[in-house]
């Protein structure tokens, strides 16, 4: 029981921090923390597991276009 009292207070103290900054962003879940695991963090934000440790892939075809337009305004520049 008291167990469980400790679990509901960690995470009530997690969940303190989500009221203040408003919105679930990546930077909110803590992996160090052993009272409240990433799991459960994310389970708290309304967010899957996955979520936290997606990376968003580039897209090589935009990097280029984008290359080639900083390429154009430093030339304008010159």
């Amino acid at each position: 029981m008291f167990t469980q009292i400790g679990k509901l207070h960690a995470e009530n103290d997690f969940l303190k921090k989500l009221k203040e900054n408003g919105t679930p962003v990546k930077s909110m879940v803590e992996p160090d923390r052993d009272d409240v695991s990433i799991s459960r963090q994310c389970h708290l934000l309304g967010k899957s597991r996955s979520w936290y440790y997606y990376q968003e892939q580039k897209n090589p075809v935009l990097e280029y276009r984008d290359n080639i337009e900083k390429r154009k305004i430093k030339k304008l520049w010159e």
